[in-house]
């Protein structure tokens, strides 16, 4: 329990007012409910989606089903929103690739890409479309092309020093796993999209300590484990993060280490039967 309190604490004070709200102040701009809706979170994380949607339907009838692959995550949304769970939302562990829900079973579908499923999107967007009813709206979220490239040059200049071309080669297509907008626009539209609108937001990440940096949950969650599924090796991303904490601390002098992202929303619906 105490593990779990903690892990909430450092989502709720160190990653929700630095990451989660640019995404969903996107995610959620201009959206209008109606009544006695079914929604599907899909990648719903530590619930801040559906704390967002829990405001926005106030007292409506509308429920609301979120789903993660993991079960950690799973339970810890669910003690984030305490006493709704099991009357108007409902938890569940489910493989994201292949969601296990009948055709059109959804009016509204959300879904937080953020940036570590990513390599999943194709068949993703294809599940997402899949679930929502004809003429219902869709919801996601995702870092867009662009992103991090402040991250991958740092590691990419240790990895030089280390005379390491093999990981400075692999670090290089790290960027290139995430889509540019017109991409994502594309393949909702081949999965069966209609009307979709993709909107873009730019913030930063601020570093001024190198110890700040290692061991913040931004980088731990979501930036750790994205770089690794490329470069493979923990031990030699170990020795280039130490790299990178030194020359964070050297520039705490003289400004911050900044780590750049594009967020992006795409919106729209499932065409009609």
């Amino acid at each position: 329990m105490k593990d779990l309190e903690a892990r909430i604490r450092e989502f709720e004070e160190r990653v929700l007012p630095r990451w989660t709200v640019n995404f969903d102040s996107l995610l959620f701009d201009e959206l209008s409910l109606a009544d006695n809706l079914s929604v599907l979170n899909v990648l719903s994380g530590m619930g801040q989606e559906v704390t967002e949607l829990l405001q926005r339907f106030e007292e409506k009838t509308s429920k609301i089903l979120a789903v993660d692959p993991s079960r950690d995550a799973v339970e810890m949304a669910a003690a984030r929103i305490g006493d709704t769970v099991g009357s108007k939302v409902f938890f569940k562990k489910e493989n994201i690739e292949k969601l296990g829900f009948p055709d059109a079973s959804f009016d509204l579908v959300v879904a937080n890409m953020g940036i570590f499923d990513m390599k999943k999107h194709r068949s993703l967007i294809r599940e997402i479309l899949r679930v929502t009813k004809p003429g219902g709206q869709f919801r996601i979220s995702f870092a867009a092309r662009h992103s991090l490239l402040e991250l991958i040059q740092a590691l990419t200049l240790s990895a030089r020093r280390m005379e390491d071309e093999v990981f400075k080669s692999r670090l290089s297509s790290v960027p290139d796993r995430l889509p540019y907008s017109g991409e994502m626009d594309y393949y909702l539209v081949m999965a069966g999209a209609k009307h979709v609108e993709i909107k873009q937001m730019k913030f930063s990440l601020d570093y001024d300590k190198g110890d700040e940096f290692l061991t913040c949950p931004i980088y731990l969650w979501y930036f750790k484990p994205f770089i690794l599924e490329t470069v493979r090796d923990k031990k030699v991303l170990a020795e280039m993060e130490k790299q990178v904490a030194k020359r964070i601390d050297r520039l705490s002098g003289e400004g911050h280490f900044k780590i750049g992202i594009t967020a992006a929303i795409a919106s729209g619906n499932r065409e009609e039967l």
